[in-house]
């Protein structure tokens, strides 16, 4: 028998989008799942009236469960509350503006059914795009994953994962105190303790709509410095030539947000915390030029083109 798969939906003013979300998981080519959203809205808002009605037709088919927060938390809370409710042996996560290809969890089942319990998590490539498709290829590399995920040079979302249950649960889930970087936190702590396989295929596409990105660079300080702080043991297992170069990554990243803010002092500021400044201006660059220069296709669907209208299950 196929062991359960469990896609929890966290939602956070993403009515416009989550049918799309939705409609992706049912048509799964692996069929033994279940779908749970988790509305963060808080109960009784205009937004959870909103998601709810949208809803309302995949609720009453009961081909979802639909629970709502009384208030709005994060969504690491709205993650922990739909792994709390599932049944699952094997655990999806599907942002309310992201969408899987057919043959996601499929994929991601098969192999880790391979895979002896030391095997936490299984994680597939993806597309990164704007509401236009328009967008690049986020492949993931297969070596060193947790080293090249602190510093940066490895990027995936949870809509990229699959966790094992107990390995979720060894680790008490999403920390709830994270206001950002929730995903970055989560997979730091469970890579801590767990090996990681990687799908290589593309089945995932992250629409990159930036609803909850601190448009404040101070902001984005604290949610970094708190990050950090949280990962302070995790990053010193690497001893200290590896650790000096997390950290740069890090300072780095928080001087490219002084620099488009145009905010020349504070970017300088942490350039010289991350090191030599011109050294460290120059990897910025080169950083910044590789993002900037990356190939980019059409590689999905425009969000027009799956509105629930268009996309809709008979």
């Amino acid at each position: 028998m196929q062991p359960l798969v469990s896609i929890i939906v966290p939602t956070y003013k993403g009515c416009d989008n989550i049918c799309m979300a939705i409609n992706s998981a049912l048509d799964q080519t692996y069929s033994n799942i279940e779908i749970i959203v988790v509305d963060d809205n808080g109960d009784g808002t205009e937004e959870q009236i909103k998601t709810e009605k949208k809803l309302m037709k995949y609720i009453n088919s009961k081909q979802i469960r639909y629970i709502k927060h009384k208030k709005n938390i994060n969504g690491s809370a709205a993650r922990n509350t739909g792994v709390r409710v599932s049944k699952g042996q094997y655990i999806a996560f599907l942002d309310d503006d992201d969408y899987m290809f057919k043959d996601k969890i499929e994929k991601q089942v098969v192999c880790f059914e391979k895979l002896d319990r030391c095997y936490g998590m299984v994680i597939c490539s993806g597309y990164v795009v704007k509401s236009s498709g328009i967008g690049y290829k986020l492949d993931i590399v297969t070596h060193d994953i947790l080293y090249n995920l602190l510093c940066g040079k490895l990027r995936f979302n949870s809509s990229m994962m699959m966790i094992r249950r107990n390995s979720f649960e060894n680790i008490d889930g999403f920390d709830e105190s994270f206001k950002r970087h929730q995903d970055w936190e989560f997979c730091a702590r469970l890579l801590s303790q767990n090996k990681a396989k990687i799908v290589p295929e593309y089945l995932v596409v992250k629409y990159l709509l930036d609803r909850n990105v601190p448009k404040d660079p101070n902001q984005a300080v604290e949610y970094r410095m708190y990050f950090l702080e949280k990962n302070r043991n995790i990053i010193q297992r690497f001893g200290n030539e590896k650790e000096k170069k997390i950290i740069s990554f890090h300072y780095r990243d928080l001087a490219l947000n002084f620099l488009l803010a145009k905010d020349i002092r504070s970017a300088y500021f942490w350039l010289c915390k991350a090191g030599i400044p011109f050294v460290q201006f120059i990897e910025l660059f080169i950083y910044s030029l590789k993002r900037k220069t990356v190939h980019r296709e059409k590689y999905a669907f425009s969000l027009n083109e799956l509105k629930d209208d268009y996309y809709a299950k008979d």
